[in-house]
């Protein structure tokens, strides 16, 4: 595209211009995270828990020089769902801190790419395409911390060290670049 694009506009070389060093430039954001959680207690101090997460991944790069280049937006949304285990270290009256683990499953609901190119300052063309992004599954482990509005009821923040499976769509993103890495997952949960 790159290329096409560059001939077709017959843009002029010089100093600044086409016989300039190409550089590319990736910025992944570290993904959001928020989660519907519900906890069904197996004994007092275990339990097992299920969560519905919606995840946002979204990237910036740069290609080209000072004086043409492409900037591209790419964003992808994930509604996931995840099972797994924990286990309470210690509780006072409405404070908890404990243990998980989990699988996780993303199925991608919409993912694009927007595409601006510029000439210096001078922006002469965008476009917007979608992406093909695929389910992801992860691991994770992790240390959470809950305050409980209710026996039943109550809010929840747990930094989880995370490992995703990598996919066969080619696209990069923080999961792709950082297979192993941290999530900070928030939301509300529901004891049962």
């Amino acid at each position: 595209m790159w290329n096409q694009w560059a001939s077709v506009r017959k843009l002029p070389y010089g100093s600044e211009g086409m016989n300039s060093e190409i550089d590319t430039v990736t910025h992944h954001r570290m993904p959001l995270t928020v989660a519907l959680s519900a906890r069904f207690r197996v004994t007092p101090r275990w339990w097992l828990d299920t969560s519905i997460r919606y995840t946002l991944l979204a990237s910036q790069t740069r290609i080209g020089n000072t004086y043409l280049f492409q900037k591209q937006q790419q964003r992808i949304h994930y509604l996931g769902l995840s099972v797994g285990v924990g286990c309470e270290l210690w509780h006072s009256n409405r404070w908890s801190f404990y243990a998980a683990a989990s699988l996780a499953c993303d199925f991608p609901l919409r993912s694009s790419i927007e595409t601006t190119y510029w000439q210096g300052t001078l922006l002469i063309d965008s476009e917007r395409s979608s992406l093909s992004a695929r389910a992801q599954w992860s691991l994770g482990l992790g240390l959470g911390l809950q305050y409980s509005l209710t026996p039943a009821v109550g809010f929840f923040f747990e930094p989880t060290l995370q490992y995703n499976f990598r996919t066969s769509d080619g696209i990069n993103t923080w999961r792709t670049a950082h297979p192993l890495s941290p999530i900070l997952p928030l939301g509300l949960r529901i004891t049962f």
